[in-house]
């Protein structure tokens, strides 16, 4: 300040005019910097209105005079259009005149610059009044009134933007649902800008598409498309940009760039204008927030607001699709863990079925799960679903293994197969039932190679199964393969343990009793428990061994046995030479089709539409066959069926050979019982009857001539017919039952019972 020869603080005013003046061309040059970084369309004061404006504020700091101000407002209205953005850069321009002075004065006449600065505000004021002053003004300068006004509103405008992108703010950040974020954008950005049409997409997971998050037409929702891959139109260059834009006439700036107009339900409205933000996460695009509106042309403050408001959405929607993924994570996870302890506790494999559905569903959020086992080399078929429980005859459906199907081809493949969108799967087989999946994976369940089943996941988004989503969903198959393996182990253990237990049974009760009727019967309700049928009818080898005859029979409630003539009826040679056969065989055999061509009457007694016929083997030698009717349409007997009926078969032959050794042995005993009767009849009480009928008539012949040797002779016969007597007593005891030799005929009956 002294190197200027300037007296402290009280700076002389026309020193200070002098070094305005002096300093005029770096002070705009600072001042013209200043204005083009803070003003918009600062660039549009020209340089010389600037020199003027500089020179008048010199004047006015030599001698204070109002007129001065007044005239550079004059001046400036002849020089500047009353647009609002010239009127808006003139406001700040006027406001960084200061910092301009203290930058190109420098520390070297800092008081001068101050002193200079002090009176700015008394200029700049005066300027201003007499600029936008709504008193006396001429047609021209009743322009820059108009735009003042105008500009007051844009102001307002913009303070209730700011409130809203506040709101908007507190409120993306209140909340980690998509769905809510999703209303969020809706309802705050109707706030701001009016429009026609408002979406929100994500970027899909193909090069140049978008996935329509939200969509709103006409106020309207538009769920359908909602979810929906579809090109970017124009949010391609948006998303390469990383920039927004807006465009008066979409379909006119898609047809300049070779684009076609996305979304589709908008594409044959009139011409509209559009405008879309980057939803930016990372620094990166991660998707798009566009609206349109046929109303007209969007205006730049549009353009800041929505990329403002894409901004704050594009962190929050990261926000929230990170902890969706952590809690998938953690859900999947506890899918898991819940089916593992699951398959630790269950033993029994339909419950575990059921139960892995459902558990998968609800933890994983898929909208149907199903289970499918592997009854046969061939098919696979449906035993669990979630999802599906109300869709009648689902559950049971077979499907054949092969390329036809994603099930199907899971199985045959050994591979998971993964269709993110079911419309472009040409294995994918479209159902009535199924008509909501967009997606589907399906999984085999397999132990050391062996196809066990397969887990299939639908669900009505496309693209819903990530690489991560296979590999959670590979390692929950792994898992439920080896619940249907233990849980089919201890389903055969406790099968075999109920077989047993028939066969047991069945054995025990055969050989409780050695008579041979008793026997059969017992032998025949064993059978037909152990198969689970109403029906069952036993044949045996007739005493010659060339003829089966009926033995024994069983007809329970819902069998169709004719009764009445199955114990009478005795099969033809024809048939019976089909049963040997089977007895040939050794085994049980199942005959699928109605045996007809055996015996047409036959057929009508058993009434069955497949049999089984299990024969009775002792020794290498067959006693007969056991036959068990089907007489359901399409009845298939299970192997499990035939493996125990030939256990109860085995185990009840050997008592079915005792009972009848018995049978033959009591009846040889009561053979010989009769001849020693015979004998001892004949050599004992028919001889003494004789002896008795000598002496009665020789005692005759005596009577009247002797009658003391006749009186002799009747007293030998009384002597005679006593032993006689005494002999037959002895021989009726030896045929008495045991029992009432110590007890009444009441108590022996009743022991006996």
């Amino acid at each position: 300040m002294h190197e200027t020869g300037l007296p402290g603080q009280d700076v002389d005013r026309q020193v200070v005019a002098d070094l305005l003046r002096q300093h005029a061309t770096s002070i705009r040059v600072a001042w013209s910097a200043l204005i083009h970084d803070h003003a918009r369309h600062g660039s549009g004061l020209p340089d010389a209105l600037l020199d003027a404006y500089i020179a008048q504020v010199a004047a006015f700091v030599a001698q204070p005079d109002p007129t001065v101000p007044a005239a550079m407002a004059a001046k400036w209205q002849q020089h500047a259009s009353p647009t609002s953005d010239t009127v808006a850069a003139t406001a700040v321009a006027v406001g960084l005149l200061a910092e301009a002075v203290r930058s190109a004065l420098g520390p070297v006449a800092c008081d001068a610059a101050s002193s200079a600065c002090r009176n700015l505000p008394d200029f700049s004021a005066e300027f201003v009044r007499s600029l936008m002053s709504g008193g006396n003004l001429s047609p021209d300068q009743r322009g820059w009134y108009a735009v003042m006004r105008r500009l007051a509103a844009e102001h307002e405008r913009r303070v209730t933007h700011l409130a809203i992108l506040n709101d908007v703010s507190v409120a993306l950040a209140s909340t980690l649902s998509v769905d809510e974020l999703y209303a969020i954008l809706h309802e705050q950005c109707g706030r701001l800008i009016p429009n026609d049409t408002f979406y929100v997409a994500t970027r899909g997971p193909r090069p140049g598409t978008v996935r329509l998050g939200l969509f709103y037409v006409d106020g309207e929702r538009q769920r359908d498309d909602e979810g929906s891959l579809i090109t970017m139109g124009l949010g391609r260059v948006v998303m390469d940009t990383a920039q927004p834009l807006v465009v008066d006439d979409y379909q006119a700036a898609c047809r300049e760039r070779g684009i076609a107009p996305q979304p589709p339900s908008v594409v044959n409205r009139r011409p509209y204008a559009w405008l879309g933000a980057p939803l930016v996460a990372r620094d990166e695009a991660i998707g798009i927030l566009a609206v349109t509106s046929t109303t007209g042309p969007f205006a730049r403050d549009d353009v800041d607001v929505l990329t403002a408001v894409a901004r704050q959405a594009g962190a929050a929607l990261e926000n929230a699709r990170l902890f969706e993924e952590t809690r998938r994570h953690a859900n999947q996870l506890k899918a898991i863990n819940q089916l593992q302890r699951a398959i630790a506790t269950m033993r029994d494999p339909e419950p575990l079925l059921w139960h892995a559905c459902d558990l998968v569903r609800e933890l994983f959020g898929y909208d149907i799960v199903s289970l499918f086992v592997a009854e046969t080399r061939t098919h696979v078929v449906m035993r669990a679903s979630a999802g599906l429980e109300h869709a009648p005859g689902v559950i049971g459906l077979s499907l054949h293994i092969g390329p036809h199907g994603i099930v199907a081809s899971a199985a045959a493949s050994r591979e998971p197969v993964v269709a993110n969108d079911v419309s472009r799967e040409p294995r994918y087989i479209e159902a009535p039932e199924t008509g909501i999946t967009r997606s589907e994976i399906a999984v085999p369940l397999l132990r050391d190679g062996t196809l066990l089943g397969v887990l299939d996941i639908q669900s009505a988004r496309l693209d819903a199964f990530e690489p991560r989503d296979v590999d959670i969903i590979t390692t929950l198959a792994d898992q439920l393969a080896i619940a249907l393996e233990n849980a089919e182990l201890f389903r055969q253990e406790r099968q075999r343990r109920v077989e047993m237990g028939i066969i047991l049974g069945t054995s025990q009760a055969a050989s409780a009793s050695l008579v041979f009727d008793d026997v059969l019967q017992h032998v025949a309700e064993g059978i037909a428990d152990a198969v689970g049928l109403p029906s069952c009818v036993i044949y045996l080898y007739d005493d010659e061994g060339a003829r089966l005859l009926p033995a024994a029979f069983v007809a329970r409630e819902g069998s169709r046995l004719d009764t009445a003539r199955v114990s009478s009826y005795v099969p033809s040679a024809w048939a019976t030479r089909a049963l040997l056969e089977v007895l040939g065989t050794q085994d049980a055999v199942e005959v699928r089709q109605k045996p007809e061509r055996i015996d047409q009457e036959w057929a009508d007694i058993l009434a069955p539409t497949s049999a089984l016929i299990v024969p009775f083997v002792v020794k290498q030698r067959p006693l007969g066959v056991a036959v068990v009717p089907a007489h359901d349409a399409g009845y298939q007997f299970a192997p499990a069926q035939l493996s125990i009926a030939c256990g109860v078969a085995s185990a009840a032959a050997l008592a079915l050979e005792n009972a009848r050794l018995y049978a033959r042995s009591h009846t040889l005993g009561v053979a010989e019982e009769r001849i020693r009767v015979a004998r001892e009849i004949h050599d004992g009480i028919a001889q003494g009857l004789t002896a008795i009928t000598l002496q009665l008539e020789a005692a005759d012949q005596l009577f009247t001539k002797k009658p003391e040797k006749a009186r002799e002779k009747i007293g030998r016969a009384l002597t005679l017919a006593r032993d006689n007597m005494d002999d037959a007593r002895r021989s009726v005891l030896d045929l008495r039952a045991s029992a009432l030799q110590e007890l009444t005929l009441s108590e022996a009956l009743q022991r006996r019972m």
